[in-house]
């Protein structure tokens, strides 16, 4: 058995694998979506098809599934230089936008272990072009489901396989491009590995492996025991699912028992007919997400933290949808009520521990339609404005929210000066917006306001999708208050829109204007006991106005010279403090 030490170093050297991969995918790829919003992931997994590492653990669970289900499909029929392809959300993927490719890495022509990386596609087919399709009631109006495939069969690249998936995009070129910077993160890593097996021996890097997964599963038992044996309950609402459907909960009861922990949906609602539904690996990597927050960073994030959870996920549900169920938005939602209904459970174990790691995205975007090929409408491009939609992170105890939150701030804000040259129009105002943050102990981000001017759209049409969920959240965290609301408007023609849900591929006038407003994150504490200074700051940077500082945190700030007046805030916040205890009036 190779020595910890050892074994150790070789987890560190993993973990270096799988970020070169990455950074080889990021850099090479055609798309933006992956280039610059790194909508990806790369992992290393065992001969028996276990991960062992990861760079991104939204995908843990689902990266795990997929490569069983790939692995298994291929057994008996795979060799040392073929690549697989999928892109199946009900073969242990997420949607279809997304493709994973896994190769073999060899020794002496044996395979010992794989590598894999998962990429967003900028179009598969569906609809609408970019496979975001609010008005979908099956999975195939979302895009086109690509069972496992060799795309590589004995270091040959499959030209008929790879034409075939690339000819049900609207965008080939960019498809082709994207996955070829798959294949070239894969290569990376095969070589690598190939590298560390030489200067280690292959049975030190593979005892190290399975040293690591085991190394995760201790430590994961250990901190859940820490949590003694106890069960608490989650619940998390969606105000709608953009197809007339209103109040879709999710319910969790979070059991943890001798170092095991069980978390139960039962109860959730049944699945929607819309594109918001999750499937059972997608359900558990949201569900983790709040749990990996509350552990120490150095915990490997692996095959060995998925021994410790058992998943009830009742088939139908919104938590695990059946075929055909569409999925495209899941990783937005329902993918972060899940997380919000676990941490509201994980807040009867770890009340200091609990934030919100995802956030309440919207989706807005325009497609460019114009008459092509005689009198063919072709749909020519897609411009994502949802992007500018930055903030909604809460507050955390003994940290104040910013800009996006948790797994969300890997998307970051695009130029404004390329974007306008890329697509035209003007992007007039991208501004925080005062008063916008959930009052707490500790505030929440502060929510924004983005002005765009569209841009004309002679000789061709543009078309408008968008969905917003105004909030996810009745209530802070710890005794914190709500940020204001997420709101989409449109000005057209002296006319204005306000878009309350979903407002599904809709002609724009030719001069048309979004009003953007990304509403703030939750606060983490009572606001009373927030520091008078601290609410001065906020004051001072514009984050809070000094009317608000009074109502939300009893601070009483001279508008003229913006000093506090303490003495007038003492008296202020003993009067509420009593007013709120017990007895009080």
């Amino acid at each position: 058995m190779t020595d910890k030490i050892t074994a150790e170093i070789l987890r560190s050297k993993f973990d270096a694998v799988v970020a070169e991969m990455r950074v080889t995918l990021v850099n090479t790829a055609c798309s933006t979506t992956v280039s610059e919003a790194n909508r990806c992931c790369c992992g290393l997994f065992t001969e028996s098809g276990l991960l062992v590492t990861i760079d991104n653990p939204l995908h843990l669970s689902s990266m795990s599934d997929t490569a069983a289900a790939v692995l298994d499909f291929f057994q008996y029929d795979l060799s040392a230089e073929d690549v697989l392809l999928t892109n199946d959300p009900y073969g242990g993927g997420t949607r279809v936008q997304e493709f994973t490719a896994f190769a073999p890495v060899s020794y002496q022509d044996d395979i010992v272990l794989y590598v894999g990386v998962r990429a967003h596609m900028e179009d598969i087919g569906g609809d609408l072009r970019g496979n975001y399709n609010p008005g979908a009631t099956e999975i195939w109006a979302e895009g086109i489901r690509c069972p496992p495939v060799k795309i590589f069969r004995d270091g040959k690249l499959l030209k008929d396989t790879l034409n075939t998936i690339a000819l049900n995009s609207r965008n080939a070129k960019a498809l082709r491009l994207d996955l070829q910077a798959m294949f070239a993160a894969i290569k990376i890593g095969q070589m690598r590995i190939q590298e560390q097996i030489h200067n280690y021996g292959i049975k030190v890097v593979l005892d190290a492996m399975n040293w690591s997964i085991d190394y995760a599963e201790i430590r994961f038992t250990s901190m859940l025991e820490s949590w003694g044996n106890n069960k608490h309950e989650g619940s998390c609402k969606l105000l709608h699912d953009f197809q007339q459907r209103e109040d879709l909960s999710i319910r969790v009861n979070m059991e943890v028992k001798d170092g095991r922990l069980c978390l139960d949906f039962a109860g959730t609602d049944e699945q929607s007919s819309s594109f918001i539904n999750t499937t059972p690996s997608s359900t558990l990597d949201y569900a983790l997400l709040p749990i990996f927050a509350s552990f120490s960073a150095d915990i490997p994030k692996n095959a060995g933290s998925l021994r410790c959870v058992d998943l009830i996920a009742p088939e139908g549900s919104l938590v695990s949808a059946k075929l055909p169920a569409p999925t495209g938005w899941s990783t937005s939602h329902v993918g972060s009520e899940i997380a919000l209904a676990v941490a509201d459970a994980l807040a009867g174990f770890l009340p200091d521990k609990i934030a919100n790691l995802v956030g309440n995205p919207m989706l807005l975007f325009t497609i460019r339609r114009g008459i092509r090929n005689g009198y063919t409408v072709e749909q020519l491009g897609v411009i994502d404005y949802a992007r500018f939609t930055q903030g909604g992170c809460s507050g955390a105890a003994g940290l104040d929210g910013w800009g996006m939150p948790g797994i969300s701030a890997e998307i970051p804000l695009p130029s404004i000066e390329i974007f306008e040259a890329e697509f035209g129009g003007q992007i007039r105002k991208l501004e925080y917006v005062t008063d916008s943050a959930g009052a707490g102990q500790w505030r929440g981000g502060v929510g924004t306001e983005a002005h765009i001017k569209l841009p004309l759209a002679e000789p061709d049409d543009f078309y408008l999708t968008a969905c917003v969920i105004p909030h996810q959240q009745e209530t802070g965290f710890a005794g914190g208050t709500v940020g204001t609301d997420n709101a989409i408007q449109i000005r057209a023609n002296g006319d204005e829109i306000d878009i309350e849900q979903a407002y599904v591929d809709q002609k724009l006038a030719q001069t048309s204007e979004l009003t953007i407003k990304m509403g703030g994150g939750v606060g983490w504490g009572s606001p009373l006991a927030r520091e008078p200074e601290r609410v001065l700051s906020d004051v001072l940077d514009g984050f809070v106005s000094v009317e608000a500082a009074e109502l939300e945190y009893r601070v009483i700030i001279d508008p003229k010279n913006l000093q506090i007046d303490m003495t007038r805030t003492d008296k202020l916040r003993n009067e509420q403090e009593k007013n709120i205890s017990p007895g009080g009036t």
